[in-house]
């Protein structure tokens, strides 16, 4: 019974077209089932036999055909070239490591020519997104840093020869590169790549630039280039701090700045991601003499902070009624102060200048920020609900009133009914 089904099972294995083969190999009491998975690969593609027992084996291999397959001893099979061979498995079952009983299977292969697709397909600066094998054409757009890229792409058979692919340099605008996948037969796959490369940016402005703690003359602005500023004597360096409009641009020199006594000239520099550069130019004047304030208030407020001559911006924040406010400065007996302000205040932020000039004309810049807050409306308010809710009590109190006057009246009423009636 057990031969008629291993009988069974190999007549239907060979009839049916299928690509798994399982053969099994029975003689007398010993058995041994031979697997392959796929009897049809491709040139240069690998498959292995495994041959299962519950015996010791020792398994010989060998092909009806030159130059189609070739069979390892471990069972690897290779597929050579086009075409169909036989691989003859002997199977030798082991007592004592001696063969007591032998059987050969026969397992037809066949080889087909390499599938001319790419398994993969990938650039390495920037990865090629939706790759797929039936698909022969992509289009992808790279910054202009990008001058150079690298192709990279797998064979979806190992007999398949690719070409097209390593490094490859950019020109700025339109690059198209082949990939071509043949099996050294006429005819093949081409997978194109289509690559801009994007031109190189020429902007060369300043997003922002500021001095830490200090006010530049002119307020900044990306096309104005040249500022001035005046630190009192006792200030020995600034920080000037600045970034580029594009993210691709670069900017030197700003940091922390030593200065000397008179005329510093600090000189930020933008250059662009194609080359181009520059220059925006910070003349700071540290003064000879002394020109700073002593006290600096406001009637009726708290600065955000306390007044130190060396500190030069401060703020404050006033409710919308407030229209106009009165700023106090004192500095020494010989110095002049200039507010730059008849201290009326806009709805939102207003920027006051203190200005001190020494004797010998040397000047320190105060700088007052004042927000006046916006108009308040009732009806978004805390007040509103406060409001609504106390008129809601007392119209609960009112009514109250009301019923117990009622009830009272109604009572006297019924009463004087009765008096009548008797």
């Amino acid at each position: 019974m057990k031969k008629l089904l291993s009988l069974f099972i190999f007549s239907l294995l060979v009839v049916l077209p299928v690509k798994t083969m399982a053969i099994s190999c029975i003689k007398n009491d010993y058995q041994a089932d031979v697997i392959v998975k796929k009897n049809e690969i491709n040139v240069g593609e690998e498959e292995y036999i495994s041959v299962s027992s519950k015996n010791f084996l020792k398994l010989e291999y060998t092909f009806d055909q030159e130059g189609i397959v070739e069979v390892s001893n471990n069972g690897l099979i290779k597929g050579l070239s086009k075409g169909e061979a036989n691989i003859l498995v002997t199977i030798n079952f082991l007592l004592n490591n001696e063969i007591v009983e032998s059987c050969t299977t026969s397992i037809p292969i066949k080889v087909s020519s390499p599938i001319n697709t790419l398994k993969s397909l990938n650039i390495k600066e920037m990865p090629l997104e939706n790759f797929s094998p039936n698909v022969y054409s992509y289009e992808i757009t790279l910054p202009y840093k990008y001058d150079v890229i690298n192709i990279e792409g797998e064979a979806s058979s190992e007999g398949a020869n690719v070409s097209g692919l390593g490094e490859k340099k950019l020109n700025v605008g339109l690059n198209e590169f082949k990939i071509l996948v043949s099996s050294g037969e006429e005819g093949g796959i081409t997978y194109t790549l289509a690559i801009f490369r994007e031109e190189a940016s020429n902007d060369t402005t300043l997003k922002s630039l500021l001095v830490e703690g200090f006010i530049i003359n002119p307020s900044f602005d990306p096309n104005i280039h040249n500022y001035m500023l005046d630190v009192p004597k006792d200030v020995s360096s600034v920080t000037v701090r600045a970034n580029a409009n594009d993210l691709k641009a670069k900017v030197s020199g700003t940091g922390k700045q030593i200065l000397n006594t008179g005329k510093n000239i600090v000189t930020i520099t933008v250059l662009g991601e194609n080359g181009d550069i520059s220059n925006y130019k910070i003349e700071i004047n540290k003064n000879k003499g002394s020109s700073a304030l002593t006290d600096l208030s406001v009637t009726g407020y708290k600065l955000d902070k306390n007044f130190q001559s060396d500190i030069y911006i401060y703020s404050l924040n006033v409710k919308n009624k407030v229209k106009h406010i009165n700023i106090n400065a004192k500095a020494n007996e010989d110095d002049q102060i200039e507010i730059l302000s008849d201290g009326n205040l806009t709805v939102g932020k207003n920027e006051i200048l203190i200005r001190v000039t020494s004797e010998d004309k040397t000047t320190t810049t105060y700088k007052l920020i004042v927000n006046r807050a916006e108009k308040s409306n009732i009806f978004n308010s805390s007040t509103f609900i406060i409001i609504l809710f106390i008129i809601f009590v007392v119209l609960i109190i009112f009514t109250t009133v009301l019923i117990i006057i009622f009830i009272k009246r109604n009572k006297k009423t019924n009463v004087k009914i009765k008096k009548n009636r008797k």
